[in-house]
């Protein structure tokens, strides 16, 4: 634990210099038996919470930041500060001080925000309870918007809905192969752009021209499993009792290293860039940014060794080396990562789990 308060000190205290503001508290909490985080009505959290678990209930008050990863997030208390969260269902009801910055399948903001929103999802719903003081940036498949937003409105999606409550104070600009859907009485004060993006439709097959360059979907992948499978191997041979304590401390608690990945991919870019501008300098900047690049690479080898494992231990072999599960689990990663959709929910998924595994593990060492 004393690792994970210092990962998250050295982080804030970075940003905290940067921008001149006093560092906040951090409170860290995992699931229960029952996979579950909850924050009751009547607490007060002083400081920001960082949250994993299979669900996260948030009833009360943080005075901080909330950054939480979880399948079902329910937010209905009052966050002081932003809100960086990702998981498949995310439901914000209560009050946000700050930003919202997020990630989710299913995405429903039904509370007032103070200031901007970044979001990311398959549906996007913005009720009428909302109220968004600032800008809204959003990407997905549907973004829903039907509440007042002060300031200017930016979406990127296939359909965009615009409700009999939506009050836009700024401009709208929107990218969708389709025109948005405005119900009666949606206002927009500002110029609105549509921006059109071309519809993906199959084209016709041509046996004689088309099937002859066309790649099959493994061939495609080939070159990906080549290079992970050395990289795999020399991993194992080299640092393996390392890759055992890692993969072992991800399979325990693959929901709080997703989130220290996921925060990872956040923050370490912008800590780069601002030490690049600081005396240190660009040199150590540079040396930074590829060992930042070196982690993310790694963390699909770790994830290889955990799927590799349970494929093995389903088919009965449960005391399979390490090489072997490196061969398997780059196999069936890479193959899958090739899928369309399919693939970049895999390989972000991976990425963010194994980069928090090898963040989670900086400096510590086999017990003697």
């Amino acid at each position: 634990m004393k690792r994970i308060t210092l990962f998250f000190f050295l982080i804030v205290t970075l940003f905290g210099v940067a921008s001149f503001n006093p560092v906040r508290a951090f409170e860290i909490r995992e699931g229960d038996e029952n996979k579950t985080v909850t924050v009751p009505k009547d607490t007060v959290i002083k400081g920001s919470l960082l949250a994993a678990a299979n669900s996260v209930v948030v009833d009360g008050t943080i005075q901080g930041d909330l950054y939480c990863a979880g399948q079902t997030i329910i937010i209905r208390g009052t966050i002081a500060g932003d809100v960086l969260c990702a998981g498949q269902t995310l439901t914000i009801g209560g009050t946000v001080g700050g930003n919202i910055r997020s990630i989710g399948q299913l995405l429903t903001i039904a509370g007032p925000v103070k200031r901007n929103v970044v979001v990311v999802g398959q549906t996007v719903s913005v009720a009428p309870e909302a109220v968004i003081s600032g800008e809204i940036l959003a990407a997905g498949q549907t973004i829903n918007l039907n509440t007042t937003i002060g300031g200017d409105v930016n979406v990127v999606a296939q359909s965009v809905l615009l409700g009999e409550n939506a009050r836009i104070a700024g401009d709208f600009t929107y990218t969708s192969p389709t025109v948005a859907s405005e119900a009666t009485g949606a206002a927009i004060t500002g110029k609105v752009s549509h921006i059109i993006s071309k519809k993906l439709e199959p084209k016709p097959l041509t046996a004689n021209k088309l099937m002859p360059k066309a790649n099959p979907w493994p061939a495609r992948a080939a070159g990906s499993i080549v290079f992970y499978l050395i990289l795999g191997a020399l991993v194992v041979l080299i640092a393996r009792e390392k890759v055992l304590r890692i993969t072992q401390q991800m399979v325990a608690r693959p929901w709080f290293d997703g989130l220290v990945g996921f925060l990872t991919i956040i923050l370490a870019p912008v800590a780069i860039m601002m030490v690049a501008i600081t005396i240190i300098g660009i040199p150590v900047a540079i040396i930074l940014g590829i060992i930042f690049a070196v982690m993310i690479v790694l963390s699909r080898i770790y994830v290889s060794v955990i799927v590799g494992d349970k494929l093995l231990s389903a088919i009965g072999k449960k005391k399979s080396g390490l090489l072997l599960q490196v061969i398997i689990g780059v196999i069936v990663i890479e193959l899958l990562i090739k899928v369309p959709v399919l693939g970049l929910l895999v390989s972000a998924g991976a990425t963010l789990w194994g980069l928090g595994g090898i963040v989670m593990n900086f400096g510590k060492r086999k017990a003697k």
